[in-house]
């Protein structure tokens, strides 16, 4: 008796782990386009074309999620387990009747319907499927495996989502104002309470609907906002995160604000597949392989890499010596960084001058850096005060070729703080030029001041309430099917028509992309004083 129980438990070990191995396969083959082997995947595609790895991966049309997407009239199916083993049934509202033939409708799929599907393009109704799903050219472990895959993904809702509350956080740290942190969450507070005003509305009709409304199809929950407070150094911040989520689950993150590097909450929501939505950073977490972390710009880096750029196109720029001046902080060390590595294969010299905190930036001292360095092109990662020196009198800069600075560190007031040589003066500047950005701010403005929220930081503002609208539009449209791979892909495909793009030019997303504004203008030179005109700036992508 003993000798066969221990025989059963290891067949049954044995099944479970043949199990996740075709699981982990089969998530490959679609995510990837790589077959178990490691060779890529084939496939046939419309008009005949041989398709290979990446290109004739499931996720390209499927998505991560697995829920489909559109493309003009076309509705690429979702594809989950779940949906693939249940009849898709069509009803008739008003007389009551449903189909599961004809067109829009189907039986359920079988291992050996969608074995077919897969590799012949038959569907479980025996109809011919669209010639844009490929005929993959697979062995029948290999097709096992995609289909164990498949199977997997199921419609439960994914953690911080329970039958009636949707659990999200923001995430700040304790170097940001405290003026700043009340602004960001006095306005997400404010926002998901109207939200859920209306909700309650919502959840009425649904729960008293007759049969042939639409309101008792979708779903209606209460949004719960978890406020994440990060302290001390940011080698703590993981321990800290994981308390926090220990705690309570939440299903995304929205927003957010620190002034140190976003890296550590950046990991932590890509090891835990947690959407982080558009937080208020200037230094994002640039890494491949991201997923889950979705970001406005570049933040510094782009400043860093938008000013390279335009040094790289300046005619005669070979032999020219560059100095940065920076104090010794992780912002500016990150644009000094990026920049030297830009210009590293010119055949310009990168020097770089560290102003300690303590000390002062003098008009003096600025004359003694000029003398010491001998510098053709000055970048400056510096405030107002350490630059206000510079532009003045006592300073002799007449052999400079340029000079370059960073909206980020001077802010609306640059150009009553760079009053001298402005004729070869650039300003590197990540944002809607200044009239477009005004106008269209005023959406975001009006809602907060009639609110009775502080609208001075008009960042700050622009980028929660962007970040609370789209999670908003999202959810709506997911309904009932509230996966965090589905929120991903829903964030991709809804950004570019989001009405309002906080104070940031051209957003827009692709396939796995996480930056939405891709660049940043050099604005200049600075005695050209009208910056809303296109001949006194360039945008540089990145």
């Amino acid at each position: 008796m003993t000798t066969a129980l221990f025989f059963t438990s290891s067949i049954s070990i044995a099944q479970q782990l043949d199990l996740k191995t075709k699981i982990h396969n089969g998530k490959r083959i679609y995510q990837q386009g790589i077959l178990p082997n490691g060779k890529p995947l084939t496939g046939i595609g419309a008009g005949n074309i041989t398709l290979f790895g990446s290109q004739a991966s499931c996720i390209r049309c499927h998505r991560r999620s697995a829920f489909g997407s559109t493309e003009g009239d076309l509705r690429i199916p979702a594809i989950l387990g779940d949906i693939l083993y249940s009849e898709r049934n069509k009803s008739d509202k008003e007389l009551s009747r449903r189909r599961t033939t004809g067109h829009g409708a189907r039986p359920a799929y079988t291992d050996n319907t969608l074995l077919n599907a897969i590799t012949q393009g038959s569907g479980a109704d025996q109809r011919t499927l669209n010639k844009l799903m490929p005929r993959y050219q697979l062995t029948k472990n290999q097709s096992d495996a995609v289909i164990e895959y498949l199977k997997s993904l199921t419609l439960k809702t994914d953690l911080g989502v329970t039958k009636e509350n949707i659990h999200i956080a923001t995430i700040y740290s304790s170097d940001v104002a405290t003026k700043d942190t009340r602004v960001m969450l006095d306005l997400l507070n404010i926002f998901i309470k109207d939200v859920n005003t209306k909700t309650r509305q919502e959840q009425k009709r649904a729960s008293n609907s007759p049969w042939h409304k639409r309101w008792e199809y979708e779903s209606y929950r209460t949004i719960k906002l978890h406020a994440w407070k990060l302290t001390g150094l940011p080698e703590t911040w993981k321990q800290q995160l994981e308390k926090f989520y220990a705690t309570q689950n939440v299903f995304a993150v929205i927003n957010g604000i620190s002034n140190n590097s976003w890296d550590v909450i950046h990991q932590f929501c890509n090891n835990t597949k947690l959407p982080c939505l558009f937080p208020t950073t200037e230094l994002p977490a640039l890494a491949q392989n991201n997923i889950y972390n979705f970001y406005y710009s570049g933040g510094i880096a782009f400043d860093a890499k938008t000013i390279a750029s335009h040094i790289k196109k300046l005619a005669n720029n070979t032999n020219k010596t560059v100095l940065q001046v920076y104090r010794d902080n992780i912002k500016n060390k990150t644009a000094a960084k990026i920049l030297k590595s830009d210009l590293l294969f010119s055949k310009i010299t990168i020097k770089n001058h560290v102003v300690k905190i303590k000390n002062s930036l003098s008009a003096a001292k600025w004359s003694e850096l000029i003398e010491h360095y001998k510098p053709s092109i000055i970048v400056s990662w510096l405030n107002a005060d350490d630059v206000a020196a510079l532009n003045t009198k006592a300073v002799n800069s007449n052999s400079l070729d340029r000079l370059y600075y960073s909206y980020s560190h001077l802010g609306d007031n640059y150009s009553t703080i760079i009053t001298k040589n402005t004729e070869k003066s650039f300003l590197a500047y990540r944002y809607m030029l200044p009239k477009r950005k005004e106008m269209h701010m005023t959406r975001a403005t009006f809602w907060a001041k009639r609110k009775k929220i502080d609208i001075s930081n008009e960042k700050i503002i622009g980028n929660a309430f962007f970040a609370a609208t789209l999670f908003n539009r999202s959810i709506k449209k997911m309904r009932a099917y509230l996966k965090r791979d589905y929120l991903v892909d829903m964030i991709e495909s809804m950004l570019e028509n989001n009405a309002f793009h906080s104070v940031y030019p051209n957003l827009s997303l692709g396939p796995d992309q996480r930056i939405a504004s891709k660049g940043a203008y050099i604005l200049g030179p600075l005695s050209n004083t009208d910056h809303n005109k296109k001949q006194n700036t360039i945008w540089i992508r990145h």
